[in-house]
């Protein structure tokens, strides 16, 4: 009995000094101290208000009671009740605290601890703390030797404003890296996210996409399947499957990236941009949002409702309305295309210059304009074209089938706006050129050639008294200055009154009004585009196959099918075949894509030659040939007409000479050849045998022929040998009779001639 009661009494003071050790009162270790550098398995006991100690076999029970505080190395864990068994193995229970380092922090209802695994269970009401970020779930398993926090039955992270959920999750705290799975949902004020799978930093606060994800806000929603988003600096990629939609707008790419802090916009890699009826592709789409820019490069392309733009790369500036592309560019604007190295356009003022290997072309009206630069407005719809090869624009069209090449200095192209209902009172020949609302005013004494090219709606002004020539090539509001003194031929262009084109043969007051708009004869596209007239100033050269001409200036309308050939430092040369056509003014029409008219006024002079050996000549203050499929058929003389006829039999010898001079007259033809004449108004005519006749006398006044300006091909269109000279100069004379071999007449055929008749003009006289 006595040595029982001696073993009692240890036990006792055993218990007491244990329970004294284990009393607040001691300072803890701080982690990293000596004591603390090598892991124990036992989980001390720093307090407890009651104490209890069971041992049954070899298992230890340490029962605890309020206050509980646990120690194991530099893991404290804090509860209301703790059952420890043998030292290493705790079962908390009652506002558990679980603390490891100075910032992480695990509160639950209750927990079992592993102290040889450093593995916690913890349940109820389970909240993990760390810095500022609170995890909360219902059961978490947290491995203390990984710092590795886990949940399979769902948790919600709170970060600032930011709340994230999932139904399993890795939260590694010592890297700060949180992974969550399965149904994640993030809110925050700014946006809304779901994903599979997503990561997140809680120092950095990165997030990182790693399974399917859709971020929404507002309007705008992004989906994709990997990538990363810095909420701190407010940077986003988004690289797998990425996609944008936003409204109408929709995007897809390789990668989206999004720089918050600059407001940029970035599309990396196959990316596609669309907004209703806009689309636009490249391999890089970047958007700056704060100076709203869109760069577009590698491969892109902009299509909207009126157009498709193509280039190496493509700026828009929406604030300042323009954009600019670079590198090979195509622009198409149904129904015209534009290709060029560089472009820069205004919407605003709907302004653009094209540079470096320009080619324009308008399909409704089949032309092509090759150049080096090129300025266009589209309100107006003008195009001006320079530079090019040699520093010469090219413009292709094609006529009956064949195309024709035309070369000058600068070439326009301007659409034509509707015409006025106003007839003109004019005699001799009268074509008005008038483009808008305003006529150009004409004064009652004016004649020769007055040629106004407007393009806008102030009316070129014209003096009272001019003559010789005026041209009045415009590109704006303001007027070329007019030279004064002109007389015999108005030429003002109009669209507006019934088209009525000469056809009787002897015509002394032509009038000529051509029409878009009633019954014209010859008209213009057949599509709903307005027609379009073509400028061209300086050094012009055409070639096609079957006619050629030179000119100082030109202008074509597609209305009415007609070129005007304008002189300023020489009068226009056009060649047909084997013959040749001068004049003051000359003006081509076509019908139906070919030759139908050639009219020449004042001094018009044909030389026609089909060897070059003999020229015949037609000489007339107004001439007019009339041509059927591409021959010429019928000449019209009016005004002091003259003409020298070489005959020539079968065999195409030459037989005689025939002069002749009246007031007019009238030529048939058949195969370039004169068939028969008609004079009128007291003709006088001569016929002479070739040995008899002075060949060099009977050169008109003013005869040349012109061979070497004459195109024979394309390359001479850029040729600068074949440049007008830089004044006027004497053609030089053609070769001498005596020169020229003769062949003596044998069944010789003359061209049936009707006599001089005294009668008013208009009526033959026939012998």
């Amino acid at each position: 009995m006595n040595t029982y009661r001696i073993l009692l009494l240890l036990l006792l003071l055993t218990l007491e000094l244990s329970a004294f050790a284990q009393s607040p009162a001691g300072p803890r270790p701080k982690a990293g101290s000596p004591q603390d550098t090598v892991k124990r398995n036992n989980v001390d006991v720093d307090h407890a208000d009651l104490f209890e100690y069971i041992q049954r076999e070899d298992t230890v029970y340490q029962k605890l009671n309020g206050n509980v505080e646990l120690r194991q190395d530099s893991i404290y864990m804090y509860c209301d009740t703790a059952v420890i068994k043998n030292n290493t193995h705790v079962t908390a229970n009652g506002k558990v605290i679980i603390q490891q380092g100075d910032s992480t922090s695990v509160f639950a209802d209750s927990a079992m601890y592993d102290g040889i695994l450093r593995i916690a269970e913890l349940y109820g009401d389970v909240v993990l703390v760390n810095g500022e970020q609170k995890l909360f779930t219902d059961r978490l398993t947290y491995d203390l030797n990984q710092k590795l926090a886990t949940y399979n039955n769902g948790a919600t992270l709170v970060m600032d404003s930011t709340q994230l959920t999932s139904k399993r999750g890795y939260y590694y705290v010592q890297e700060r890296q949180i992974y969550f799975k399965d149904s994640v949902i993030v809110v925050n004020p700014e946006f809304n996210l779901r994903s599979d799978t997503l990561g997140f930093n809680t120092e950095s606060k990165v997030v990182s996409f790693l399974g399917p994800t859709l971020i929404s806000s507002d309007s705008t929603r992004i989906y994709t399947e990997d990538g990363y988003y810095d909420t701190e600096n407010n940077l986003a990629a988004f690289t797998k499957n990425a996609q944008y939609e936003k409204g109408e707008q929709q995007a897809t790419a390789d990668t989206i990236r999004y720089d918050g802090k600059r407001s940029l916009y970035s599309l990396e890699g196959n990316a596609s941009f669309e907004e209703g009826e806009r689309l636009a592709t490249a391999a890089l789409i970047r958007y700056d949002e704060k100076n709203d820019k869109t760069f577009l490069a590698g491969n892109a392309r902009y299509q909207d409702e009126n157009q498709d733009i193509t280039a190496d790369e493509i700026i828009y500036d929406a604030k300042k309305e323009t954009y600019s592309t670079r590198g090979r560019s195509v622009i198409s604007d149904p129904p015209q295309i534009l290709l060029a190295d560089n472009v820069d356009y205004s919407e605003e003022r709907e302004l653009g210059i094209a540079t470096g290997n320009v080619i324009w072309r308008d399909t409704s009206a089949e032309l092509t304009i090759i150049c080096e630069t090129a300025e266009y407005d589209r309100k107006s719809d003008y195009l001006k074209a320079s530079g090019g090869r040699n520093g010469r624009p090219m413009l292709i069209t094609t006529i009956e089938g064949d195309s024709l090449f035309m070369v000058s200095d600068t070439l326009m192209a301007i659409r034509e706006t509707p015409a006025i209902p106003k007839e003109p009172a004019a005699s001799d020949t009268l074509i008005a050129i008038v483009e808008d609302a305003a006529a150009a005013p004409t004064a009652p004494a004016v004649s020769d050639t007055l040629i106004a090219i407007r393009e806008d709606a102030a009316a070129v002004p014209i003096a009272p008294a001019v003559s010789d020539t005026l041209i009045a090539i415009r590109e704006d509001s303001a007027a070329v200055p007019i030279a004064p003194a002109v007389s015999d031929t108005l030429i003002a262009i109009r669209e507006d009154s019934a088209a009525v084109l000469p056809s009787a043969p002897a015509v002394s007051d032509t009038l000529i009004a051509v029409r878009e708009d009633s019954a014209a004869i010859r008209k213009g596209p057949k599509d709903e585009e307005p027609p379009r007239q073509l400028i061209a100033y300086y050094d012009v050269r055409i070639y096609k196959s079957n006619m050629q001409a030179v000119c100082d200036s030109l202008a074509y309308k597609s209305s009415d099918s007609t070129f005007y050939f304008f002189p300023v430092r020489q009068n226009p040369i056009v060649w047909s075949d084997t013959s040749q056509f001068t004049a003051d003014t000359v003006m081509m029409l076509l019908a139906d894509e070919k030759i139908g008219r050639i009219l020449m006024r004042n001094n018009g002079f044909i030389v026609n030659s089909p060897d070059e050996l003999f020229f015949n000549q037609i000489k007339g203050k107004n001439v007019t040939a009339f041509f059927e499929d591409n021959e010429l058929r019928r000449m019209s003389v009016v005004g002091n007409a003259e003409s020298v006829y070489y005959a020539r039999d079968e065999a195409g010898g030459y037989v005689g000479v025939n002069k002749t001079v009246c007031s007019e007259m009238l030529l048939y033809f058949g195969d370039n050849q004169v068939d028969k004449i008609k004079f009128f108004t007291e003709p006088k005519a001569e016929m002479k045998p070739m040995k008899q006749a002075n060949h060099e006398a009977l050169r008109m006044p003013g005869f040349f022929w012109e061979k070497v300006r004459r195109p024979k091909s394309v390359a001479d269109l850029f040729d600068p040998e074949k440049a007008p000279p830089s004044s006027k100069e004497t053609p030089a004379p053609a070769p001498a009779a005596e020169e020229r071999p003769t062949v003596e007449p044998e069944k010789a055929t003359e061209p049936e001639v009707e006599p001089v008749s005294s009668e008013p003009s208009g009526k033959a006289g026939e012998k």
